[in-house]
């Protein structure tokens, strides 16, 4: 993990661009209930992360840990349905993150050495897991979300994608298939009977 960030970070002297291989689920906007909500769902969040780097797990960084769970309530609070509670909450959540990346140690080194001149890549399919349970463990249902994206750095892409921050990007799918997940979950009515009006981008 340590060796991706290092590699990620030197693209800021670069320069880089990010695919989206899927596009399983773009949110240009929140999703929010429709529904007048008059008291508000009690939800207790359990987070947690895989990390794979060519199949070899590694540990996830505690800042990376933190960011993500904080985008996760910023999530959560912007549908309007929930607030959080730590003890008896109507609804216990568990998100689980697993990001298997793919990459070539020998580009990297290069990539590190030349400064930028030798691409460097990392191919990574993302998979998020949201588990649903009433407050006495009754599972009620769970949404899975794939999508996949493609990471390069070299030198001279600041000529096809001038002053990018890539890592927005990536912040975008973790984003985009938080909120995919809840508005499938809102949909499917296992917090009740409830609408969204925010639907994913074709």
């Amino acid at each position: 993990m340590f060796k991706i960030l290092f590699l990620i970070f030197l693209t800021f002297i670069v320069n880089c661009i990010t695919l989206r291989k899927n596009d399983l689920a773009k949110y240009n906007s929140a999703v929010t209930v429709v529904n007048p909500v008059t008291k508000k769902l009690t939800y207790k969040l359990d987070f947690s992360s895989t990390a794979l780097v060519n199949g070899n797990n590694t540990t996830p960084q505690p800042a990376f840990i933190a960011e993500r769970q904080m985008q996760l309530n910023a999530v959560i609070d912007e549908t309007g349905l929930f607030t959080a509670s730590e003890t008896g909450a109507e609804f216990n959540l568990h998100y689980h993150v697993i990001e298997d990346s793919k990459t070539n140690d020998g580009l990297g080194f290069l990539f590190g050495f030349t400064a930028g001149l030798i691409p460097f890549y990392i191919d990574a399919d993302l998979t998020s897991e949201l588990e649903i349970k009433n407050k006495s463990g009754k599972i009620l249902g769970k949404i899975v979300r794939k999508e996949s994206y493609s990471y390069w750095a070299q030198l001279f892409l600041i000529f096809v994608t001038p002053f990018q921050r890539p890592i927005s990007k990536i912040e975008n799918i973790y984003r985009d298939q938080m909120r995919a997940s809840f508005e499938e979950a809102i949909s499917k009515k296992y917090f009740g009977n409830f609408n969204v009006n925010q639907q994913p981008i074709e």
